[in-house]
């Protein structure tokens, strides 16, 4: 549905097949986050993406990324109808998960996501870069000892 509006939208004559060909080789991943979480995989850590995206964009960051390999569950706001920093989506996403906000730690890139996710008791972390972010986990997985 997205490509067909852009491509109706369009004043220069490009398929639509061809225009989300453009757009999808330039996504991309922040590679050493995603590196993280594969060593955090590793280390037996239970790991689930919740991204306010389309779904149609989401999947194809699964198929290019792999994500489904890393992330036990990925939840996409355009699917469950509700975005962050809603509540309601982590509440929807703990029940999912059968936890409780005490064993989970939330990661985002959006202050106003941690705050929402913090005020249900969930331990969070405001992602800055990668170096900040691998520091806060070491002192967050130490601190659960």
């Amino acid at each position: 549905v997205f490509w067909k509006d852009v491509y109706k939208q369009s004043k220069n004559k490009i398929s639509k097949g061809k225009l989300e060909k453009i757009y999808n080789s330039g996504i991309s991943i922040n590679k050493p986050v995603l590196e993280l979480a594969k060593k955090l995989k590793e280390k037996g850590l239970h790991l689930a993406i919740l991204s306010n995206e389309s779904g149609e964009w989401m999947r194809f960051k699964i198929k290019k990324f792999q994500l489904d390999k890393v992330f036990e569950k990925i939840y996409c706001s355009a699917v469950i109808g509700i975005a962050k920093p809603i509540p309601k989506i982590f509440v929807y996403t703990l029940d999912d998960l059968g936890l409780q906000a005490s064993d989970v730690l939330f990661i985002d890139n959006h202050e106003r996501n941690v705050e929402a996710a913090r005020s249900l008791g969930i331990k969070s972390i405001l992602f800055k870069n990668p170096k900040q972010l691998k520091e806060e986990l070491t002192t967050q997985i130490w601190q659960q000892g």
